[in-house]
């Protein structure tokens, strides 16, 4: 079920109060930010002390850029009430503005709502106030620094006058006479504050400094602050702020858990500074004379006497720390404990409170002013009177912390209104003789079957457990599910409102009548009371009638794993096997849809990584290259010049537009347009509340599209959403227009909700043939809250796969009439279909199950079918940087000049070597700041594919000819590997950094170039056994050899160049390491070198079996100087064509235009007089039907 219960209720009801309803009824001031070199004194930093007791300290200067908000991390906020009900705040009213971490939290929010209302209920004082909250891994997008549990700020302000001047002493009086001008010992004790006041400091008083609610309170600022993010902007207002990464327990109605610390009552007491609880203590070096409201009624314990406004009257005002208290109290349990050197005075008594500087704990007793006594430094022989209220300085794992009177005493001193004893309740609820659980809402009440046409009901026992006050509740009853869907039904409680006497037990009827069809029905039903730690409880409904349980599909399995295509195997088609069943006896429909994100050179994570797009067809991204070419482009939309005969319906359907900035400036779509859905304001991008806007498709007439054709819809996409409450929906209509069904979605789908452009590929096995014209629709649905960026789409595109199906399942869609009705699912990849790389797929299963209407099955296609590396050509791999970036090349040994065959995606690709079991080339991507990672390479493209992370720190690799692979590491040892996993072991200390390896085809040693800052030149052998190293000699360039690599002849080569200058290809004498410059390679950063030798005699011109398949291998070998082989295979004897084109389409040459029998081909090219460069050869094939086909691939000559 949506569990969105708690989200109905986190609505803004700001009341508009009229000036004459404001209290205080004048305004003094207004409030200014402080100077810039103090702005930071308010804010502190919550951590562990020594006893692992939760404390704090006062940030430093030079830790202001940390604390404060980094104005370039955007944030959004949404404005949160307390628990209380907005209309029945009568005094403080408290709004919340809730960053989207916290509200991604519900525990920790319901925590600072219980918060917020508690205060509401005890300080009656008519004002509105803004605290900006926050709870999650960072501090508004701020990384916290180790060990720091969370930081919170009260806003301190100046006040100015209208003449400019700074409020002091006499204004504040004031305005303390004016709050309580009735009750007459406070006024008594306003009247005692002497002006000019004298202090600790050696002056007198000068300017208030305070929180911004302080003065909201006290009524010299106005009352009524705005919660708008552009009028009171971060740090204009009080904030509070939690690490998540913390042991917090949330629920405190059941205690605090041991080794937990009570999050609620840590929320309360930093409310509880920004409503008063400071002083200028250590604040400042230089204190200006400024004071605290609090601070002018903290004295020495000596100066005053209870009762007695004397002392009062001429006391200095405490604002500095300490002294350190030297006068024993007493001696209990063999600890000492002194009398306060501070006190807070009322008038009626002494309240000793912490002395040392809010800034660093420093001076006086070790805990900062603006706070009571800590408890452990008072006696125990006090009792429960030892620990003075909320704002102790600390707060001990597994302890409940709670506002007491002396709290509430020291607000109503400085200004507050306060009512000292609020009715609260609290409930307990009763259903069926069981006690529900009020605090995870995961008890469900059941109205048991209810017979067709009748009535049932179930009882809930309401029962007030407080012995002083009356229960009040209202009841709401909230139905999220019915099926099926448009049933006629009365669902709900008797009563909707009432009040239950102290210890009184009341009965609520809930019923269910009048539905006449088997239907099951699912919500909550809502009660709103005067609880003080519940005030709002939702629990759970399930009714259900005439015997019916909803359609319930589930899977036997969650994800169905990985298909993996790889050399070594010769299955190209794989399957898999997925039972689905139906739980429930009422008929499940499903319908089974397929799609892919993108190919990667990585293994997918949960995030698909989306490659840059490139302006060609989008399916290149899903499928191989012949099939792609042969498919049929039936709609594409890059929205560059419009709509592209699209358009817009549904609530705010407008807000469909163009956009080229935000997102859409990001790689990943063709630049620089695309559809959005949102608003583009002046400072930001979103969307707007109960949106339900659709971007529809023209018509399209599909009828002629064969059935064993394949249409996919193909999109890139990107979505920030509010996730679980705002969705992006793919739909598709069957009948121009008049419904649609939706095809995918990111409520539970295919749809990710990341920040990056990801593209999709949808198969719609349906729509081929289909007699109606077909429409596809994008919609866009919100609640109302939190609204992010939206929905931005680009290149759609609508093709037919002809003839193909590269992934597919048994059935597509189908019935299970009734309970425990089960179907079995195939679903199977053909590799040859796709290109090397990885890609993510799902098989989402779309049914008319009322809580899952959609479940994806995620899978993972790893296509390894590499080619591999052809005999007796150099290849070479690349660094970073520009024309380097982790490129494969060929080399002409004779000439040093390097031709390009493809970048593998990797940079740098600072090693290449072969694995002698497949012929696969292996590389080593590395550097400075990242791991060393072993990647695939194919021969014919230069893609890589990521095969394993390395645990050490690599600078070569090698493969042996016993497929023996060692890697040399940065902290010059030599290892061996394994090549599927990267598990390493040990062989032994080289003594150097290794550049570069090879191995010896005479000796079978590795030799190996050095990289050090001197005597780069070097040579040496190593032996494989035991990393044992041998002088072999210098190559005389006085730089260190990059690659190293012998040819089929034996003949020893290199490169020098680092990745900012272009490569040299060198001859190295193997005797004495002396190397000759061939020629310029032609590309920087030449950092790998390998060849395979040829050690047959024969071309692969083998014969086989008559084939009943169209196929054009990849040409062998590739590249190739001079000559190559072309193989391919046709079903049945017609006419072929092959052609050579160069890479700009031109027509080069035809090798054949004839015809040819059925089974295999091999014709040979020649190519001596042509250019060294990338060639493609396209063969066409007329079949006995007259059906044209026609595949082609990329070939590289070398010289």
């Amino acid at each position: 079920m949506k569990t969105f219960y708690l989200r109905l209720i986190l609505v803004i009801l700001v009341s508009s109060l009229s000036a004459g309803n404001l209290f205080p009824q004048f305004v003094k001031g207004k409030a200014v930010n402080l100077p810039e070199e103090i702005r930071h004194i308010d804010t502190h930093i919550l951590y562990l002390d020594g006893n692992n007791n939760l404390t704090s300290r006062g940030i430093k200067y030079n830790e202001t850029k940390e604390y404060l908000l980094n104005s370039s991390i955007k944030q959004n906020y949404t404005l949160v009430n307390s628990l209380n009900e907005p209309n029945s705040v009568r005094g403080l009213k408290i709004i919340l503005r809730a960053t989207d971490q916290l509200l991604a939290n519900p525990d920790a929010l319901l925590s600072f709502r219980r918060a917020a209302a508690r205060w509401e209920r005890y300080l009656t004082s008519r004002v509105t106030v803004v605290i900006d909250v926050d709870f999650g891994p960072t501090r508004w997008g701020n990384a916290y620094a180790a060990g720091v549990l969370g930081s919170t700020s009260s806003a301190f302000k100046l006040v100015t006058a209208q003449d400019g001047s700074y409020l002091s002493v006499a204004d504040i009086k004031t305005a303390l006479i004016n709050n309580h001008s009735t009750d007459t010992q406070l006024f008594n004790l306003y009247n005692a504050i002497p002006v000019p006041t004298p202090s600790t400091s050696g002056n007198n008083l000068g300017p208030v400094v305070g929180g911004m609610i302080n003065f909201q309170g006290l009524g010299i600022i106005e009352a009524e602050a705005d919660p708008d993010i552009n009028v009171n902007p971060f740090g204009n207002v009080p904030a509070i702020g939690f690490n998540s990464a913390f042991e917090w327990d949330f629920d405190p109605s059941d205690g605090i858990e041991g080794g937990h610390y009570d999050f609620d009552g840590t929320v309360t007491h930093e409310i509880g500074h920004a409503l008063g609880f400071n002083s200028i203590i250590g604040l400042l070096t230089d204190t200006k004379d400024y004071f605290t409201p609090w601070d002018l009624f903290r004295v020495r314990p000596e100066a005053v006497e209870p009762g007695d406004l004397t002392g009062f009257a001429n006391a200095e005002r405490v604002v500095t720390p300490g002294p350190v208290a030297t006068e024993v109290d007493v001696v209990e349990n063999g600890v000492t404990y002194y009398k306060p050197t501070q006190v807070f005075f009322d008038g009626l008594v002494e309240l000793p409170v912490s002395t040392a500087k809010n800034s660093d704990r420093t001076g006086g007793d070790g805990q900062q002013a603006g706070h009571w006594k800590d408890d452990a430094l008072r006696p125990p022989s006090l009792g429960e009177s030892r620990f003075m209220g909320i704002m102790d300085p600390t707060a001990n794992s597994g302890t409940r912390d709670i506002i007491l009177p002396n709290d509430l005493r020291m607000l109503e001193v400085i200004g507050w209104n306060v009512d000292y004893s609020p009715e609260y309740a609290s409930v307990m609820l009763i259903s069926e003789g069981d006690t529900l659980d009020l605090d995870k809402s995961t008890d469900t009440v059941k109205v048991m079957d209810v017979p067709l046409n009748g009535s049932k009901s179930t009882e809930i026992q309401l029962v007030n457990l407080d012995l002083n006050n009356m229960l009040d509740y209202e009841i709401e009853t909230i139905v999220d599910v019915v099926f099926p869907a448009g049933v006629v039904y009365t669902i709900g409680a008797d009563a909707i409102e009432g009040s239950i006497n102290s210890g009184i037990i009341s009965t609520i009827n809930f019923t269910a009548s009048g539905i006449s069809v088997p239907a099951v029905f699912f919500g909550v039903i809502r009660f709103h009371t005067n609880d003080e730690n519940k005030l709002v409880v939702d629990i759970p409904f399930k009714v259900s009638v005439g015997g019916a349980i909803e359609p319930t599909l589930i899977t036997d399995q969650e994800e169905l794993g990985d298909f993996i295509f790889d050399i070594k195997s010769p299955e190209k088609i794989k399957s898999k096997e997925l039972t689905i069943k139906n739980l429930g006896n009422q008929q499940l429909d499903y319908k089974i849809l397929l799609s892919l994100s993108d190919k990667s050179n990585t293994p997918y994570s949960g995030l698909a990584k989306s490659s840059n797009y490139n302006g060609d067809n989008l399916l290149y991204k899903f499928y191989n290259k012949a099939l792609v070419d042969d498919s049929q482009l039936l709609f594409n939309a890059d929205f560059e010049s419009g709509f592209n005969d699209f358009d817009t319906s549904g609530i705010y359907s407008e807000d469909w537009h163009r956009i080229t900035t935000g997102p859409a400036m990001l790689e990943g779509h063709s630049p620089v347009t695309a559809a959005h859905f949102g608003i583009d304001y002046t400072d930001s991008i979103q969307y707007r509340s109960y949106s339900d806007a659709y971007l529809i498709s023209k018509s399209f007439d599909v009828s002629s599209i064969a059935p064993q054709d394949l249409i996919t819809l193909s999109f890139n996409y990107y979505l920030q959403a509010e996730v679980g409450y705002d969705y992006a929906y793919v739909l598709v209509s069957y009948d121009d227009g008049k419904t649609f069904e939706e095809i995918a979605s990111s409520n539970g789908g295919i749809l990710g909700n990341d920040s990056v452009w990801q593209s999709v590929s949808i198969q719609l096995p349906y729509l081929a043939g289909n007699s109606d014209p077909v429409k596809i629709a994008f919609r866009f649905t919100s609640d109302q809250l939190l609204n992010y960026e939206g929905w931005f789409i680009d290149d759609v595109q609508l093709s037919v796969l002809k003839d193909a199906n590269p992934i597919y399942t048994s059935i597509k869609k189908g019935a299970l009439a009734t309970l425990n009705d089960e179907n079995k699912v195939t679903l199977t990849v053909n590799a040859e279909q796709f290109e090397a790389g990885y890609y993510k797929g799902y098989l989402s299963i779309l049914t008319n199950d009322p809580f899952r209407p959609e479940k994806t099955l995620p899978f993972y296609i790893k296509n390894l079918l590499l080619q591999p590396a052809g005999k007796n050509i150099i290849y070479a791999s690349t660094g970073k940087g520009t024309n380097a970036k982790g490129k494969l090349l060929s080399i002409d040994k004779t000439t040093g000049a390097g031709t390009e065959i493809g970048s593998s995606g990797y940079e740098p690709l600072k090693s290449i070597t072969v694995f002698p079991e497949t012929g696969e080339l292996y590389g080593l991507n590395t550097s400075a700041f990242t791991p060393s990672s072993i990647v695939r390479v194919n021969a014919a493209d230069g893609y890589g594919l990521f095969q394993f992370e390395s645990p050490v720190k690599l600078s070569a690799v090698l493969f042996d000819s016993d497929n023996s692979l060692y890697a040399a590491s940065d902290d010059k040892k030599l290892f061996k590997l394994n090549p599927e996993t990267g598990d390493t072991t040990l062989i032994g200390e080289i003594g150097f950094k290794v550049a570069a390896m090879t191995i010896d085809p005479t000796s079978g040693d590795i030799i190996a170039s050095v990289d050090a800052s001197s005597n780069k030149d070097k040579l040496y052998r190593i032996n494989k056994a035991n990393a044992d190293t041998t002088y072999l000699g210098k190559t005389g360039l006085g730089k260190t050899t990059k690659a190293l690599v012998f040819d089929e002849k034996g003949n020893l080569f290199g490169t020098i160049g680092e990745d900012t200058q272009s490569s040299t290809f060198l001859s190295i004498d193997i005797n004495t390491g002396t190397a000759t410059q061939i020629g310029d390679v032609g590309f920087r950063g030449v950092a790998g070198l390998v060849m395979v030798v040829d050690t047959t005699t024969d071309v692969n011109n083998k014969q086989s079996e008559v084939p009943n398949i169209f196929s054009l291998k990849q040409n062998y070998p590739n590249p190739f100087n001079p000559e190559t082989s072309i193989e391919y295979t046709i079903p049945e004897a017609g006419s072929i064509t092959l052609k050579i084109y160069d890479v700009l389409g031109k027509e080069v040459i035809t090798l054949v235009n004839g015809n040819r029998t059925a089974g295999n081909h091999v014709e040979k090219w020649n190519a001596s007089n042509f250019a060294s460069g990338v060639y493609i050869y396209q063969l066409e094939y007329n079949s006995p039907n007259q059906a044209k086909t026609s595949l082609r691939n990329k070939m590289i000559l070398t010289k």
